[in-house]
């Protein structure tokens, strides 16, 4: 126990009441893990990580008020949620930090593409079970769960799947497939976009959004097609289309899907949290509006509520910045992060100078960039504003063009 400011304060060692959570759905939020883990005790903090660079992260620490809590909640550590998840909950280590592991490290995971959209996981698992033990088959979707042309096939053991690399550049349904060993590429893992199409015949009537989709790194947007057929075409997808601001940088897309789906049909959904939002494009130009009403102003967390506009309102927001020092003291200043910056203040001329008087080292006389009785006028009376007279003169007494001009008049009619 020590005293501070007579008051009793009880120090603890903080080491080992943060618990690693992983492996949830693809929705949970911050009160889906609180309110899975609060029977276990005080949760003091939840920290999600940022999805600026990988947008399909998923994992976050929940931190308790004492390690005899955090101990408690590991009793969720390989709890079936269904759909093919088992929730992973334990004690953060760093120290114990392992190397990675699982089907793609190993080597028995197969990337294959140009799979035919007909293709089930069935027709896989016949094609390929000749090469050894399937362990799972996972058939990338759409929003509107139709195939994408890309699957994962995962094996026993890594020689089962080099044997199965002879089915590279064969034939399957009606496309030739291309069938290699996954890799962590960061170009094919790292997508912030779900594309879907109403129906096979309106494929053709989706190009893509106002503004190209990417990471950070993404290139310029294309300029509008010139011809009217193409400005019709864009007109039409930029009035189905609408952005979501303020969008925190550790909402997924899953999440994001969830919250609009229910207003319309979903063609586009493309996160951007480099920007700190995302591009919906709807199938109905009606779903926008009922979009939009409803999900302005939504609080998508604690403190960050939702503003919709267009994506190039979007594209001026500037990635979210998280800093990891510490305020201390009284006079510490409490700011949030996705708060913009104020805007820059324009600031009148040098106080308190004189008329025609000398200027500060490297200033005009008069004012800063002006000259004669205009910057007098200006600095003057801003000065004046401020402090409530002018140094070294009455307000009063200060003369403008006006009366310069009478004075001359008066001379000239004298």
């Amino acid at each position: 126990m020590k005293t501070l400011d007579d008051r009793a304060i009880e120090v603890q060692i903080g080491s080992g009441s943060t618990l690693y959570v992983c492996n949830f759905p693809p929705v949970a939020d911050e009160t889906w893990i609180r309110e899975k883990f609060k029977r276990y005790g005080e949760i003091v903090d939840i920290r999600f990580p940022s999805l600026k660079f990988d947008t399909h992260r998923r994992f976050c620490y929940v931190q308790f008020k004492s390690s005899s809590d955090t101990k408690s909640a590991t009793e969720l550590d390989g709890e079936d949620l269904g759909n093919d998840l088992k929730l992973v909950a334990k004690l953060s280590d760093p120290g114990q930090k392992k190397p990675r592991e699982g089907a793609m490290y190993d080597g028995r995971e197969l990337y294959l593409v140009n799979l035919d959209r007909n293709t089930t996981k069935a027709d896989i698992k016949q094609a390929f079970k000749r090469y050894g033990h399937i362990e799972s088959v996972r058939v990338l979707t759409r929003v509107d769960g139709t195939s994408r042309g890309i699957a994962y096939v995962v094996f026993r053991s890594k020689d089962e799947a080099e044997a199965a690399l002879e089915m590279n550049l064969t034939t399957l349904g009606n496309r030739v497939l291309n069938v290699s060993v996954s890799t962590n590429d960061k170009l094919k893992r790292k997508q912030n976009q779900i594309i879907t199409s109403t129906s096979t015949s309106q494929r053709g009537t989706t190009s893509p959004p106002p503004h190209t989709n990417g990471d950070t790194h993404s290139v310029a947007s294309p300029a509008p097609p010139t011809n009217l057929a193409g400005q019709s075409k864009f007109s039409e997808i930029e009035s189905r289309t609408l952005a979501l601001l303020n969008i925190p940088d550790i909402v997924n897309d899953a999440r994001i899907r969830a919250l609009t789906e229910p207003y319309g049909e979903l063609v586009k959904v493309s996160l951007r949290p480099n920007h700190q939002g995302a591009i919906i494009e709807y199938k109905n130009e009606a779903s926008v509006g009922k979009a939009s009403l409803a999900l302005e102003g939504h609080e998508i967390a604690p403190g960050r509520k939702i503003r919709v506009g267009t994506v190039s309102e979007m594209n001026q927001q500037k990635a979210e910045y998280r800093s990891d020092r510490i305020a201390v003291g009284a006079a510490a200043k409490t700011t949030n992060a996705h708060l913009q910056g104020p805007a820059p203040i324009r600031r009148p001329g040098q106080p308190g100078t004189r008329r025609g008087g000398k200027g500060g080292l490297g200033m005009k006389r008069g004012g800063v960039g002006l000259s004669g009785s205009r910057a007098t006028k200006d600095g003057e009376d801003k000065d004046a504003e401020m402090n409530g007279t002018v140094e070294g003169e009455e307000k009063g007494n200060a003369k403008n063009n006006a009366d310069f001009k009478a004075m001359f008049l008066k001379k000239d009619g004298a």
